[in-house]
């Protein structure tokens, strides 16, 4: 039954885009851009619906850029929903952000998936000639802490050998992932069929309940090592929002710090962004009132954050001076 429902709603949403798209002149895919839309978010807006814009390019990936392209002298972001930005406007994303800060060309190579995931999207980026210097990976400590161990993460693997595979799962993941959450997270007569459904979760209910476990820690900070082999790496960790709300505060503090002494002990380079977070009282304050990622203020941070640290190592120069955003 509730398969059926699921279904019905998925037809419902994508008859809703194109009664929208219907009433508009006819569009024309910039590049040849796949992946239909991405449906901006606006958190004061009763509706998410007029928010239609292009979403993936031809890679696969949400950016104006060729990876391809990519040089020795750039940079690329990978991580999950947060580094791709759900919610905002690609402009406001932290990478591009760190983009006009810098001068530097930052491509985004994100896309919603894992440790595992990260790796393949790296690989697949190199793959299709992406000569990158320097990447920069978001880690988000709600979701991507995980006992990976022996085998995982074959699938993504063998993604990599098929860059056209990868680009069609980037497509699939991303347009789904948008289409059926995006759409609905702030559309109230969506919503509620929509939790119901199980495909979203309202803001703060849905934060995960994470155990203390030294093996997904120790597997998790030895699979971030595996990436920083041959290349230069800086881990930016998005903190759970479990170390602020709920009854297993205690637990996540644990987990947060026993991660990144683990990364310590591997030499791997790290910010940690819960410092300046929680600097103003406000953690949450960074996030979208009605849904767990950040919002534009959320990647500000991040971006001052991660150019602060390219700067001190000589990495990149900021190009005009701006105060850390007050919280």
């Amino acid at each position: 039954m509730r398969k059926q429902c699921l279904a019905a709603f998925g037809s419902l949403l994508f008859g809703l885009f194109l009664s929208a798209a219907a009433q508009g002149a006819p569009f024309n895919w910039p590049q040849g851009a796949r992946a239909a839309v991405s449906l901006g978010y606006d958190d004061g807006l009763a509706s998410q619906l007029d928010h239609v814009v292009p979403a993936l390019n031809a890679r696969g990936l949400r950016d104006d850029k060729d990876v391809a392209k990519a040089t020795a002298n750039d940079i690329a972001v990978v991580g999950d929903s947060f580094a791709w930005g759900w919610g905002v406007q690609a402009e406001e994303r932290f990478s591009d952000r760190l983009q006009k800060l810098t001068g530097k060309r930052v491509f985004n190579v994100s896309t919603p998936t894992d440790l595992a995931g990260y790796g393949a999207l790296i690989a697949y980026a190199r793959k299709l000639g992406g000569k990158f210097g320097t990447v920069v990976l978001a880690i988000c400590m709600e979701n991507d802490l995980l006992d990976y161990g022996a085998g995982a993460g074959d699938a993504d693997r063998v993604l990599v050998a098929n860059p056209g595979g990868v680009r069609g799962w980037l497509e699939r993941t991303s347009a789904a992932y948008l289409l059926l959450t995006t759409a609905v997270q702030q559309t109230a007569w969506l919503k509620a069929p929509a939790v119901w459904l199980g495909v979203i979760t309202p803001n703060l209910e849905g934060i995960a309940q994470s155990d203390f476990s030294e093996a997904a820690i120790d597997s998790s900070a030895r699979k971030v090592a595996d990436l920083a082999r041959n290349q230069r790496l800086l881990v930016v960790i998005i903190p759970s929002r479990a170390l602020w709300i709920g009854d297993n505060r205690a637990v996540e503090d644990r987990i947060h710090k026993g991660f990144l002494a683990a990364l310590g002990r591997l030499g791997i380079d790290f910010v940690d962004l819960r410092p300046l977070l929680e600097a103003g009282g406000q953690p949450l304050s960074y996030h979208f009132a009605n849904d767990g990622h950040w919002n534009a203020r959320g990647h500000e941070l991040a971006a001052e954050l991660t150019l602060a640290y390219l700067a001190g190592r000589g990495l990149a120069r900021r190009l005009r001076t701006r105060p850390m955003p007050a919280p």
